[in-house]
């Protein structure tokens, strides 16, 4: 879980404001190339993944703060469809029967989740339920989209899991709450379609995760979308290319550091 009670997003965005002005990604992105702008730094706040919360709870408290933030959604979860993986897992983990020798026969045939004797303090029978997440999590994160939510699907499968129980559908925003936000004047970025780790897919998938997102963006909250957060900050050159042919103007990634006028706009800190 990554994520702040609400008292303590508002002390953050007392001491943000120490920093400089809090903007859009695509405020920002204007201020850094405007020749005429101030010389002091501007911050944009993001939200990835289009949770509930953050429309729900976050975008209050930035409205009263006269704050404008970007929402990154997923559009199939806005769709009310599939969970994100990682939240379809914690759920299957949650709610499966896991007997005996913990989660090791489970996975035997999963061709992607071996289990080697190191990993077996991970997911044996003394393992929380936590550790059995996290280590599939790490092998789940490198496959591509289909493969990885198979393999979902058969382990929900083996433990007893049916698809009913993994929907979650109140937990992400709906198309209203995001065209409510856009109406308030937050941005709404590109995030894929279904949150796919883009160098790991074929690049025509890659190219119908980036341009499906925004088309699907711009007819449902009717204005434009000409920023992009990549899945899990994932990138490489074809990716970036992708994003540009797309129509995007900026892509953010997940990487620390500072952006100036020259950064690479596909490959923002």
């Amino acid at each position: 879980q990554i994520g702040v009670p609400v008292d303590l997003l508002e002390k953050h965005l007392d001491i943000f404001r120490w920093f400089g002005p809090l903007k859009t990604l695509g405020a920002a992105f204007d201020h850094l190339h405007d020749p005429a702008r101030p010389g002091r730094s501007v911050i944009a706040i993001t939200f990835d993944d289009g949770y509930r919360d953050n429309v729900t709870l976050a975008a209050p408290v930035l409205e009263r703060h006269g704050v404008w933030a970007t929402f990154f959604p997923v559009v199939r979860t806005a769709y009310g469809g599939r969970p994100l993986w990682w939240d379809e897992l914690t759920r299957t983990l949650a709610r499966g029967t896991i007997n005996g020798d913990g989660l090791v026969p489970y996975l035997a045939t999963l061709k992607h989740c071996e289990v080697l004797p190191a990993d077996r303090d991970r997911v044996g029978p003394r393992a929380s339920r936590a550790s059995m997440a996290r280590f599939l999590s790490e092998r789940l994160v490198e496959l591509p989209g289909t493969r990885r939510e198979q393999d979902l699907r058969d382990l929900a499968e083996r433990l007893g899991v049916s698809l009913e129980e993994l929907d979650q559908p109140d937990l992400y925003a709906s198309w209203d709450e995001l065209r409510a936000v856009a109406d308030a004047g937050f941005e709404i970025g590109g995030h894929t379609l279904d949150h796919v780790v883009l160098p790991r897919e074929d690049p025509i998938d890659a190219e119908i995760q980036i341009t499906g997102s925004r088309k699907a963006l711009e007819q449902l909250l009717r204005r434009p979308v000409r920023s992009f957060a990549y899945p899990n900050g994932r990138h490489d050159a074809t990716v970036r290319a992708l994003t540009a042919a797309a129509g995007f103007r900026l892509a953010i990634t997940v990487e620390h550091g500072v952006n100036y006028a020259d950064t690479d706009p596909y490959a923002l800190r």
